[in-house]
């Protein structure tokens, strides 16, 4: 009697045959990565013994039947990226007591999440990012398993008190990943983002309306990879205690209300990659010890108040392999000759700067270049000759 049904990644065509559900022993469906369409049968609701339904990555349209969720012995259940829409029930928290993995993101669903995910107490991977979902992000802090939520690029929020959910959040112990990206969240961040799980890797809250300060209590989160609070309303300082995350590789917190000056200690964390500061009101000069991240690969830091001359120490960094932008700044002096360093950089923005001298014809050692902006300053004398044949 056939247990388990595994057509994954071939090319497909057609509807899900009805058929299927007259194999009551089956308890493993995978047709993920197939080319498959139509509505995902209501006859499946029989398969009682059904425990992973994988069909993530087809051409899947209409709505979730109501008879899957009849099936109490699901432990897997992933639809992410078809055209899938309708509302999650409200029941689903009783529903599914076994579920481990609900991933659902990359369709067309909508409504209010079901308060009752927080009854989903074996949940360990939940991602219903890229859907239309509205109303607040729902209470977590009873799914001591959680590793991964991705409630990003939704329509959540609006409401008294959006970020409320942090203050449990901090009993999920084992997360790793959570996104809350690209949604319409109102609130002031709240202090207890300084007490989620130690083991956080990747924290995503761009894309909101969240306001405040960031808490320098964020250096606790000693395992984060990727930090993302850019296009927000955050004011204060850029928390020197962020060069105190030894893990710390991409650290984006652009379009943001933030002032003061850039904190020398930020480079401090040895893992460093991209940091994206631009758009916000920092002020005072540019710390020399940028040249420390031996690391970075992308630099941000346009559209700011930033005053004084480029560190030679930053200027020849040849980690930079990608973008440095520096425009719309109060930048002045030379253009260091240690430019010339940056021999595999592609995007190079120094724009709308008070810089001024020669163009240092070192600059034709970057062979990689392939956008360079010096307008908007006070550069004069000739263009380098072997410059221009590059």
């Amino acid at each position: 009697m056939l247990q388990k049904l595994l057509l994954g990644g071939n090319y497909f065509t057609g509807p899900i045959p009805i058929s299927l559900s007259n194999l009551s022993f089956l308890t493993y469906i995978d047709l993920a990565g197939n080319n498959l369409h139509g509505n995902i049968p209501s006859e499946l609701g029989k398969l009682s013994r059904l425990s992973i339904f994988s069909v993530y990555v087809n051409n899947f349209s209409g709505t979730i039947p109501p008879q899957i969720f009849n099936i109490s012995t699901i432990t897997i259940f992933s639809v992410t990226s078809n055209k899938l829409q309708g509302s999650i029930p409200p029941y689903i928290g009783t529903a599914f007591p076994r579920l481990e993995t609900f991933l659902i993101g990359g369709n067309r669903f909508s409504g209010v999440l079901p308060s009752t995910i927080s009854n989903l107490t074996k949940l360990s991977l939940l991602d219903v990012s890229g859907n239309q979902f509205t109303g607040p992000v729902p209470i977590l802090g009873t799914l001591h398993g959680l590793i991964t939520a991705n409630f990003g690029r939704n329509h959540l929020g609006g409401g008294v008190d959006d970020l409320g959910f942090f203050n449990s959040l901090s009993n999920c112990i084992l997360l790793e990943r959570f996104s809350v990206a690209q949604n319409n969240l109102i609130g002031q961040l709240p202090a207890s983002i300084a007490n989620l799980s130690t083991k956080l890797t990747n924290l995503y809250m761009g894309g909101n309306n969240i306001f405040g300060e960031i808490h320098p209590g964020i250096e606790n989160l000693v395992s984060l990879n990727g930090l993302a609070m850019e296009d927000n309303q955050l004011t204060g300082s850029i928390p020197g205690s962020i060069g105190k995350l030894p893990n710390l590789i991409s650290v984006a917190i652009w379009g943001n209300r933030l002032s003061g000056k850039i904190s020398s200690n930020i480079c401090d964390s040895p893992q460093l990659e991209k940091i994206l500061f631009d758009g916000n009101r920092l002020q005072g000069e540019i710390p020399p010890n940028f040249g420390n991240c031996s690391r970075l690969r992308v630099l941000g830091l346009s559209g700011n108040q930033l005053t004084g001359t480029i560190p030679k120490q930053l200027i020849g960094l040849s980690s930079l392999l990608h973008q440095m932008d520096l425009s719309w700044n109060h930048l002045t002096g030379d253009l260091p000759s240690e430019i010339g360093n940056l021999v595999k950089i592609v995007g190079l923005d120094l724009s709308n700067n008070q810089l001024s001298g020669n163009v240092p014809s070192s600059l034709k050692n970057c062979l990689g270049l392939r956008e360079l902006y010096l307008d908007g300053n006070l550069f004069q004398g000739v263009i380098p000759p072997k410059f221009k044949g590059n």
